[in-house]
């Protein structure tokens, strides 16, 4: 989850800053890191939060090449409410 949460925050900072390739890259850098999700629980609620996880990261890479601020700035707090959502359900720390 460390990963996920650098990454999310260089995706944050990238809109930002408007440094669009590097957020976007770090947004498909999540995509990807999200599928692992699957592997850490196996119950379907957690399988469908990775799942939604790694749809928003995808929309969000997309939304970052168009270098579209104000709906970037709503994709990633999509990302952070599934985020929160699922670490409220899961997370033992």
């Amino acid at each position: 989850m460390a990963g996920q949460r650098k990454l999310y925050a260089e995706i944050k900072d990238g809109i930002l800053d408007k440094t669009w390739e590097e957020a976007a890259s770090s947004a498909w850098i999540l995509a990807e890191i999200s599928n692992v999700n699957h592997y850490q629980n196996d119950a379907p609620e957690y399988q469908k939060f990775a799942d939604r996880l790694s749809a928003d990261a995808v929309s969000l890479a997309r939304i970052l090449e168009k270098k579209e601020q104000p709906a970037a700035l709503e994709a990633a707090a999509k990302i952070g409410q599934t985020c929160s959502a699922c670490h409220d359900k899961f997370k033992k720390e």
